[in-house]
């Protein structure tokens, strides 16, 4: 309700129908905790083969300019590939 003086408006009631902010939060809590837990689990779960596939398509259009960093020249190509292999299929 905003009670109206003589030239408008006197003074404006801004917490007339809201909540507390204690019951609020308190409320809003487990939603807040649920949500975090969903995406957690989300980030953990593996890909499904079809994401993983889309996954690996748009890397290889991936390029780095310049010159490769000093350590990836420590590990030769086909263990970095073996390697790969070994997580996909693990994780299959």
């Amino acid at each position: 309700m905003i009670p109206e003086a003589e030239g408008g408006i006197s003074s404006i009631n801004i917490n007339e129908n809201a909540e507390s902010e204690e019951e609020t939060e308190t409320e809003t809590e487990p939603e807040i905790r649920r949500a975090f837990e969903e995406d957690e689990w989300r980030r953990r779960s593996p890909l499904v083969a079809e994401n993983a596939v889309r996954v690996m398509e748009a890397m290889r259009a991936i390029s780095f300019p310049g010159t490769a960093p000093d350590w990836a020249s420590d590990v030769n190509e086909d263990r970095w590939i073996d390697q790969l292999r070994r997580l996909r299929s693990t994780s299959q």
